[in-house]
């Protein structure tokens, strides 16, 4: 009785298949800190800044760098003109807002959306004191981060969101690569089809008692049955009387 050889266990490939899910959870994961990280941004900037209504004057401990005046986007204009700031330095240099595609951008403080009016840049970290002069009109004023702070946000939002795609994009692909390999692997390690790989049944080479079957060789009992050569009578019949009687 023989059988097939069990085939050998074969290992299954896992790498590229376990790169490709890490790299896909490593994509959502940087696509969602991109955002958060970039909305946290403006959003601490915004709520840690001052805000009084002009005209009047406020005192603000800012960072050395660029910074803007911001009122409400339904409120009224403010100019440079109408504006003093002092820092540890002196005076400081302001300007109107201006951008050259007509672009206005905004940030949020609560339910109000404020727009950049006045733009300037701390010479140094420090207290500086902003003044609006009462020929201004009367209008909020947000004491911000500069007007620049929303496109940086967006490049670092944008940013992350073309690391996350392409990050995705090679994890698919590896992982669609590992599923292919893994499959055929998995077909390589199975025996092989047809009558070759399952060995001889027993029972069908030689069956016992079929190759001669006592009593139907020579049955005893038929080759001369005793009795039937010369029946004692039935060979000659029986003799006359004696002539003469």
């Amino acid at each position: 009785m023989t059988y097939a050889a069990p085939a050998p266990e074969v290992n299954k490939p896992k790498g590229a298949l376990i790169t490709g899910i890490v790299l896909v959870v490593l994509s959502i994961i940087v696509f969602i800190g991109g955002i958060a990280m970039g909305g946290v941004t403006v959003a601490r900037a915004v709520n840690d800044a001052k805000v009084f209504t002009a005209p009047g004057e406020v005192t603000a401990t800012l960072d050395a760098g660029d910074h803007a005046l911001w009122t409400p986007k339904t409120g009224m204009y403010l100019f440079a003109s109408d504006v003093t700031i002092t820092g540890p330095s002196g005076n400081v240099t302001v300007t109107d807002y201006a951008t050259s595609n007509n672009t206005t951008v905004s940030v949020t403080r609560g339910t109000t959306d404020y727009t950049p009016e006045v733009t300037f840049n701390a010479p140094t970290t420090g207290s500086y004191t902003v003044v609006v002069a009462d020929t201004a009109n009367t209008t909020d004023v947000l004491v911000g981060p500069s007007s620049d702070i929303v496109g940086s946000t967006l490049l670092i939002v944008g940013g992350s969101i073309g690391v996350a795609f392409l990050l995705g994009t090679i994890g698919v692909v590896l992982f669609i690569v590992g599923l292919v390999k893994r499959s055929k692997a998995k077909r390589a390690g199975q025996p092989p089809m047809g009558p070759g790989g399952y060995g001889t049944p027993p029972g069908y080479g030689a069956q016992p008692g079929y190759a001669a079957q006592p009593g139907y060789g020579s049955q005893p009992g038929y080759g001369a049955q005793p009795g039937y050569g010369a029946q004692p009578g039935y060979g000659q019949p029986p003799a006359g009387p004696p002539p003469g009687t």
